[in-house]
């Protein structure tokens, strides 16, 4: 799944991208991996880029988010085509908690 906001980072203005892939583990779960882009260049993520679920990936991207004094507008997102349906729904249910907050 591909979202990608306008809004600031310290006062200037900047697109977001989050990439959650779902890698799949046999009989152990789903893992999620998550990339972190500020106008097209890659963040390094302070914890870990893998985590068990989306609501723990938008818990990290919340904290990065605060620690870099960014601002999302809600009204700019962007989905990709590729989205699966239970990931949108799970992102949907946190968003307005971990991202926009």
């Amino acid at each position: 799944m591909v979202v990608q906001y306008q809004g600031q980072q310290n006062g200037v203005a900047t697109g977001f991208t989050l990439n959650i892939t779902k890698k799949s583990k046999l009989n152990k779960g789903s893992v999620f991996q998550m990339d972190l882009k500020i106008n097209n260049q890659l963040l390094p993520i302070y914890r870990t880029a893998f985590h068990k679920s989306i609501a723990a990936c938008m818990k990290d991207v919340y904290l990065f988010k605060k620690f870099n004094q960014i601002e999302l507008n809600a009204t700019t997102e962007k989905r990709g085509n590729n989205t699966i349906l239970m990931d949108a729904i799970t992102f949907d249910n946190y968003k307005s908690t971990f991202l926009i907050a």
